[in-house]
């Protein structure tokens, strides 16, 4: 898959025009009335609650203009989220929701890691119909191909900003705090893309020309564009999967992970439509990572100490891990790609091996980006504390565990950088040499160039001159007798004064010193 590049304009609620570019215009309809203050989520205090109103179908249809006025159907359209709430034709699975709870004592529980389907919470009108453990404490919700309605139903249940889907869509990286309630909590969104590894398809040609692929927009996935690594160009884009030349059969594509957080009880997922087979990170998936975290001996202390509070800050710490072992994986394979292109460049370098320097290089160069967003979505968490905490001796322990905690996570983040960084100077050192090689090459072939023209001027001169030697042997035998019969000597001609013993005598020694002067 191939994505559209992200607008970070719009990843914020700072930004005050939400999808409304500098071109647009802005709907005269909504300068007539301010728009009303949306209400803080105080339902989700009665854990989960949903009330006689949230059932009616109404109350959430209208959604997100219903409580978010300032987004007219025009920016939701352009943000994506109306494609999704209009959709007529299905996906190709239905949308599934991952329910996982915390219990108190730190224990996580899924009923054999079933999943509810997205139609059966419609009809039902409610989001996570399951009934939790009384003594739960956090709720995880994993959202695979996300429908409308569930998205009306999440957004309106918990008050989530559209951002946070119009983000997740549009694979905008973010990061942000809203309704920030001191002594009760918040919100915050993490969105982030990451690179990780995957098969590649049989039918993709082991070619290393490029990285770049046409494409077509799709309308069911909305942020991505179809593959066609079949219909490779020699123009290079970071967007697209990158072939290894040195593992023909395992791709580096993007990937997403995006996590809404309501510091009090509760985690929603979006994972991207996968359009097979470049599988992204389902639902399924990170549901099970999040999981087994759970049975992690390290981590059980971690959520034993930290979930009771009800603060999903810590899970969603853990959760930040999988994109670093991601990219770890990442990082061994171009480790290999780097040493192959290496090795074959010192022993044949061609257009196609340096091109393909060119192609890892600008990727790396794209992923310093990308791990600088990385970097700075795990400060985020560490700088935004949660306004929930109120007892003092309670924020310094959370504090001191959260610091120590995202120190590691940042400590595996420089060590990635300095990967990237020392792969992206080793291309540059090859790239050098062999710019240099190609210049020595050219001037050598400017050489032989030259060398060709003036062996094709000697070729021709000589031939010039074999033409007149052979002339001058076909005249030779005549000029010699004619000069013989032209010397004034008594033998020839009587009247002269000459012998041919004096021809003789002046001829020899004239011959003999010509010879040695030329010798």
């Amino acid at each position: 898959p191939r994505r559209k590049p992200p607008k970070h304009r719009h990843a914020t609620p700072s930004g005050p025009w939400p999808f409304l570019d500098l071109d647009d215009k802005v709907d005269p309809n909504q300068l007539t009335s301010p728009p009303p203050q949306p209400k803080f989520d105080e339902d989700e205090e009665t854990e989960n609650g949903y009330g006689p109103v949230f059932d009616s179908r109404p109350y959430w249809s209208h959604y997100p203009q219903s409580q978010f006025a300032n987004w007219t159907q025009w920016q939701q359209h352009k943000s994506g989220i109306a494609r999704v709430i209009n959709r007529r034709l299905p996906l190709p699975e239905h949308c599934r929701i991952f329910e996982l709870d915390i219990a108190s004592d730190g224990i996580f529980r899924s009923e054999n890691v079933r999943s509810e389907q997205g139609d059966h919470v419609v009809k039902s009108g409610r989001v996570g119909s399951r009934e939790s453990p009384p003594n739960a404490r956090i709720k995880a919700f994993f959202v695979d191909n996300l429908s409308g309605p569930v998205l009306q139903m999440l957004g309106t249940k918990f008050h989530i900003e559209p951002f946070f889907f119009s983000s997740s869509l549009n694979s905008i990286p973010s990061r942000y705090q809203e309704q920030v309630r001191p002594g009760k909590g918040d919100h915050i969104t993490l969105t982030l893309s990451f690179i990780r590894t995957l098969p590649s398809p049989p039918t993709a040609p082991p070619t290393p020309i490029t990285s770049y692929t046409d494409s077509v927009i799709n309308e069911d996935t909305l942020h991505m564009l179809q593959s066609s690594i079949l219909m490779q160009a020699p123009i290079i884009d970071v967007e697209a999967p990158l072939v290894l030349t040195s593992n023909p059969n395992k791709l580096l594509v993007l990937d997403l992970l995006s996590l809404h957080v309501i510091r009090r009880n509760t985690i929603i997922s979006y994972h991207l439509p996968s359009t097979p087979p470049f599988n992204t990170t389902s639902a399924s998936t990170l549901h099970k990572r999040l999981l087994a975290a759970g049975r992690s001996v390290y981590w059980s202390h971690i959520f034993q100490s930290t979930v009771p509070s009800g603060d999903p800050t810590f899970v969603t710490l853990s959760l930040l891990w999988y994109p670093l072992y991601a990219w770890d994986e990442v990082l061994d394979s171009l480790l290999g790609e780097v040493a192959f292109l290496v090795h074959e460049d010192a022993h044949d370098q061609t257009h196609v091996l340096t091109h393909q320097l060119h192609v890892i290089r600008a990727h790396l160069l794209h992923y310093e980006s990308l791990l600088d967003d990385f970097r700075k979505t795990v400060e985020f968490l560490l700088k935004t504390v949660n306004p929930g905490l109120t007892g003092p001796s309670e924020s310094e322990t959370y504090e001191r565990l959260l610091n120590k905690e995202c120190t590691n996570l940042l400590n595996e983040i420089d060590r990635l950088e300095m990967t990237r960084s020392m792969l992206d100077h080793r291309l540059g050192n090859v790239m050098e040499l062999a710019s240099g090689a190609l210049a020595f090459s050219s001037v050598n072939i400017e050489d032989s160039r030259r060398m060709k023209n003036l062996a094709e001027v000697s070729v021709r001169d000589s031939a010039v001159m074999k033409q007149i030697s052979y002339l001058t042997m076909i005249f030779l035998p005549a000029s010699f007798v004619a000069a013989i019969f032209g010397m004034n000597v008594i033998e020839i001609n009587p009247d002269s004064y000459g012998t041919l013993p004096h021809y003789l005598a002046a001829a020899i020694p004239l011959t003999s010193l010509t010879v040695w002067v030329m010798m």
